[in-house]
């Protein structure tokens, strides 16, 4: 899957406006995709409950934008609407192929994905050494990873990654997150090349210090551990060890001012759902219209909560709908059997309408793959597990 391949990319490879490369790509390969599927008029055998609510979601945030119209939330919800009709046409595409299939493809666009990005990363270096680049500060995130995202972004005919949010570094650790727990959820064979991939895409992740990735992973580790360990013993165990060794030693060594993957007292998101919640009390019916931002300016981190303050109850209800059905397909593929594989996948969408802004796309372009990927071996009835 060639877009698999690229997502390491999403944030250092732009084309117009700004726009992420891999992103117009598959939108516009999805948009044709679903047109025909609409046509032929087979869009019904891929929609399920969750496209319907959220559908519904999509529909309420309209009206609302009508009633309080701003910018920021038109801007939001077409990048919220473009998202959701990639993700069916993507849906529909995968619908068509067989689990295992999928699961080849997949397993092939995070070996090459890994490959090509580490290649980058490399001549980056390269090329960082090359203009004088002072490596003494560290290999911490504000020391060396912005310096090589803006490197990778400039050989790459663009020059627009100044800061941290142009990284969009929680993005970028989803893609990494979602690498490791693709060959850890059985869709690959184990051993010491899906190990060693394991081992890099860690770092690739640590480098960009996303809390949510990081529980995510670890998260799927604790899973493999606590119910898969005889259907994957020696590689759980090897891929579980290379982790902690590579945490241990980068947090040890490399962090210093960076040790925000670890550190739970950031007391920000408290104090901004605190704020919602005040304010949606004054609004609590239908609420302060599709975008709306705090005081400071900031979207509200939290699906549900953002939901209830822009668009009232019908967004609280929706929101709740949304999220619950999200966790109760993850529980139901952890109660279920290990022949299930891609439900593990679901941790990302999750943590991110948890605790990540998500009024921009809803899902992040991580979470919407992860759930195509989920779907896809139900819509055609293979489940099996298929290893690649």
């Amino acid at each position: 899957m060639v877009f698999v391949a690229v997502l390491p990319f999403f944030s250092v490879a732009r084309g117009p406006l700004g726009a992420s490369l891999p992103l117009i790509t598959l939108v516009v390969i999805s948009l044709v995709v679903l047109f025909r599927m609409v046509v032929s008029g087979r869009l019904y055998r891929v929609f399920t409950t969750l496209d319907s609510l959220i559908l519904c979601y999509v529909i309420i945030s309209s009206v609302s934008l009508l009633v309080t119209w701003s910018e920021t939330g038109f801007f939001a919800l077409v990048k919220s609407t473009a998202y959701f009709f990639m993700y069916l046409g993507l849906k529909s595409h995968l619908s068509g192929y067989s689990y295992k299939d999928v699961a080849v493809s997949t397993v092939y666009g995070v070996a090459g994905g890994t490959v090509v990005f580490l290649a980058a990363v490399v001549i980056a270096i390269f090329v960082l050494m090359g203009s004088g680049f002072d490596f003494s500060a560290g290999i911490g995130y504000d020391a060396l990873t912005l310096p090589v995202a803006r490197s990778i972004s400039g050989f790459l005919g663009s020059e627009d990654i100044e800061r941290s949010s142009d990284f969009m570094r929680n993005v970028m650790g989803e893609v990494f997150a979602f690498y490791i727990i693709v060959l850890l959820s059985g869709v690959a064979r184990p051993g010491l090349r899906s190990i060693s991939v394991v081992a890099v895409n860690t770092v690739f992740m640590l480098a960009t210090v996303s809390r949510r990735a990081f529980i995510a992973v670890s998260a799927s580790l604790v899973l493999l551990f606590s119910k898969y360990m005889d259907f994957r013993r020696r590689a759980a165990m090897g891929a579980g060890g290379i982790l902690i060794l590579l945490v241990t030693v980068l947090a040890y060594y490399s962090f210093h001012d960076d040790l925000r993957v670890f550190d739970i007292s950031d007391s920000s998101r408290i104090q901004q759902y605190e704020q919602a919640l005040s304010r949606i009390y004054e609004r609590p019916i239908l609420g302060w219209g599709y975008g709306a931002k705090l005081v400071e300016g900031v979207y509200v981190h939290n699906f549900v909560l953002a939901s209830a303050y822009m668009n009232g109850i019908p967004g609280l209800v929706l929101g709740l709908s949304i999220y619950f059905l999200l966790v109760m397909r993850y529980l139901s593929g952890v109660i279920s059997s290990p022949g299930s594989g891609y439900h593990m996948l679901l941790v990302i969408p999750i943590l991110g309408l948890s605790v990540g802004s998500t009024v921009e796309g809803i899902f992040t372009i991580v979470g919407w793959l992860c759930i195509a990927l989920y779907d896809s071996p139900r819509l055609t009835g293979n489940t099996p597990m298929c290893r690649a």
